[in-house]
């Protein structure tokens, strides 16, 4: 398989966004919401220690990353699972990146994950399935 073509179309508004949030200096997170500022620390901590970027990009960035997010999921409720059940959705978007890709065949994947080829075809389709409803609406979904 070939590389999947970027699934979010290129939107001017959030450009606009993004530029202000890169922007923002320190004063105006703390004037964001409790929630918004924690993803905000989270992911400056996160980039800090993982890519080792200065406290000055890591914030840019995770700014950036919380304005974007906000754009796409904003104004909706969401559940974010933790432990066992968040390591399987983690688990399961790498297999269907590695699979998307065409890095790893669907026995690679059963072996590397200690799952049977079913279970890779099932978390796949899952996957998939998950993937299209995102950019296409159910057209008999109630509101």
């Amino acid at each position: 398989m070939t590389d999947q073509p970027d699934l979010i179309p290129q939107d001017d508004n959030l450009e606009q966004l993004l530029d202000y949030a890169a922007a923002a200096d320190e004063h105006e997170v703390a004037r964001w919401e409790s929630t918004l500022t924690d993803f905000v620390d989270i992911w400056r901590g996160a980039l800090q220690r993982r890519e080792k970027m200065s406290p000055e990009d890591a914030g840019r960035i995770a700014r950036q990353l919380i304005a974007e997010t906000a754009h796409y999921r904003g104004g909706r409720a969401f559940y974010l699972p933790k432990d066992d059940r968040l390591q399987r959705a983690l688990r399961d978007d790498r297999i269907w990146e590695d699979y998307a890709s065409g890095r790893k065949t669907h026995a690679q994947l059963a072996t590397e994950h200690q799952l049977t080829v079913t279970a890779i075809y099932n978390i796949i389709a899952k996957q998939k399935k998950l993937r299209t409803n995102s950019i296409q609406r159910d057209l008999f979904q109630q509101n």
